[in-house]
């Protein structure tokens, strides 16, 4: 049995790697997604843990822009400012599903799906485990996101629960202009390990993200430009959150703090172009975007074509279609 066949590899594939499980941009569930047979069901919330963009990761201990991130101090909720996220103003539905503010402008609902309880300061409060509370219910099943806030008013640390039991731990470090740097995420619900994620920009842009666990690595870059797009696409008012699903790591339930404001900048561009490696070329994937902007220049859909190859040879080929409905 060579390497790539072992189980500990595949369980490590499974956690890392987008290889038989793309996703949209912004997560099954906030958009409505046309996909071909290739498409795989997602676990959970519909998401499912993936990578792509390359680096090295480091230890999360060593990284972080300010020492406040390392302390627990309740009272962070009254940093949360939706419009540091979204300069042109909060998308007014994700996934057809009406976002709903409270009279501060932070985001309550979206839809009947999500709900934030902000556990704001007050002295001596008897709960000083969270400061936000998200619970996301995916039809019969629901999941509680206890969130612990930077001095910035993004998620430095959150766990989630289903049915009372542990099944994702996340650590989160930001760079200077406030786009995520740093993952270490724990995935207790299948495959018990732990993950390290570093994310390199350019111009704003994540081009390079590494993840190490488990003995093994994963690398890829991303580009924004092509002869079509030599300047780019602007990824207008950031309503795609490039972490997440084709191009990135997949937050799964914690997703929906993006679209509260609470997982720092989004990309300054749509990205065009993926090339991943994992384990030395064991296994290699290519991606190509293609996006339809609507009559106000915001994402309307895109389409991905990819070739997968394992050792050199090609072992799958397709195009994705998804289409956003803000």
């Amino acid at each position: 049995m060579t390497d790539f066949q072992n189980s500990n590899f595949m369980t490590f594939l499974r956690s890392i790697s987008l290889r038989r499980y793309r996703m949209s941009p912004c997560g099954n569930l906030l958009c409505k997604i046309n996909h071909d047979s290739n498409n795989r069901p997602m676990k959970k919330v519909s998401i499912m843990l993936s990578l792509m963009l390359g680096l090295s990761a480091v230890s999360l201990s060593s990284c972080s822009d300010s020492d406040d991130d390392n302390i627990i101090t309740p009272g962070s909720v009254e940093n949360i400012d939706p419009a540091k996220v979204f300069p042109l103003g909060l998308p007014a539905k994700v996934n057809g599903m009406p976002v709903t503010t409270d009279a501060e402008g932070r985001v309550t609902a979206i839809g009947n799906m999500v709900t934030f309880d902000y556990n704001s300061y007050i002295p001596g409060r008897a709960d000083r485990s969270y400061d936000v509370l998200m619970k996301v219910a995916d039809g019969s099943e629901i999941y509680y996101v206890a969130i612990l806030l930077n001095h910035q008013g993004y998620v430095r640390y959150a766990t989630s629960t289903y049915q009372g039991e542990l099944i994702n731990e996340w650590s989160l470090q930001y760079n200077n202009a406030g786009r995520v740097s740093d993952i270490r995420h724990h995935d207790y619900d299948e495959d018990n390990i732990t993950v390290d994620y570093r994310i390199e920009y350019q111009n704003g842009n994540p081009t390079k993200l590494s993840a190490k666990g488990d003995g093994h690595s994963a690398t890829a870059t991303t580009d924004y430009t092509n002869g079509t797009h030599p300047s780019g696409i602007d990824n207008k008012g950031g309503y795609i959150f490039w972490y997440d699903g084709t191009g990135g790591f997949d937050f799964e339930e914690l997703i929906y703090a993006y679209y509260a404001g609470m997982l720092g900048i989004a990309p300054k561009n749509l990205p065009l172009k993926l090339h991943q490696n994992q384990d030395n070329g064991a296994y290699e994937g290519i991606e190509e975007y293609t996006w339809a902007l609507d009559s106000n220049g915001y994402p309307a859909s895109m389409t991905m074509h990819y070739i997968d190859y394992t050792y050199g040879d090609v072992e799958e080929e397709g195009d994705n279609h998804y289409i956003f409905n803000w």
